[in-house]
């Protein structure tokens, strides 16, 4: 992992449309902007789905949640003070 990138994670389930869409949209996202990300799936973890189940796909930082369902790369920038140029 670069080391200067921040590091987001996608909570998702399998076979979520969604989150396919979202992960597809974020790794465009990241290739030009300083975060990177990894994915987490959820089904088989009662936590997690309790947690996260009704909102995924869901983009968190240190377990805050920035945005969830839709990608919202404007929201990423806000949230780490960057500029959305």
């Amino acid at each position: 992992m670069d080391m200067d990138k921040t590091a987001l994670v996608v909570y998702t389930r399998e076979g979520c449309h969604l989150c396919d869409a979202l992960v597809d949209e974020l790794a465009q996202f990241c290739s030009k902007k300083p975060y990177t990300f990894s994915t987490i799936e959820i089904s088989y973890n009662d936590h997690l789905e309790l947690r996260y189940g009704s909102m995924v796909p869901v983009v968190t930082f240190e377990e805050n949640i920035i945005c969830h369902y839709f990608l919202d790369t404007d929201l990423i920038d806000v949230y780490f003070g960057k500029s959305i140029n």
